[in-house]
């Protein structure tokens, strides 16, 4: 496995962060086959490898910037490079 360093575009809206990968983490990876995301209700920590995508036969690690709850994953992850670059991946309310 590989990690990307700060993978992350972060929009915030009130307390709830909108993740999403950034132009760059997207050219690296390349077309997503697979992601391993929190369910919604989770318990994340910033700075833990917790999410494992999968793109061009290799597995990444990514870690989140950000304490607090998962609220909602976007359904339409897998396949995000056809959905175009602004497709939002996580929410997660902050702690």
């Amino acid at each position: 496995m590989r990690e990307l360093a700060n993978p992350w575009h972060q929009e915030y809206q009130g307390r709830v962060v909108v993740l999403s990968l950034t132009t760059e983490a997207q050219r690296i990876l390349g077309p997503v086959e697979y992601w391993d995301l929190p369910e919604v209700g989770a318990k994340v920590v910033a700075n833990q490898p917790l999410i494992v995508v999968m793109a061009k036969w290799r597995y990444t690690d990514l870690t989140l910037p950000v304490n607090g709850t998962v609220v909602a994953r976007n359904p339409r992850a897998v396949g995000w490079a056809e959905h175009g670059a602004t497709d939002w991946i996580l929410r997660i309310e902050c702690n």
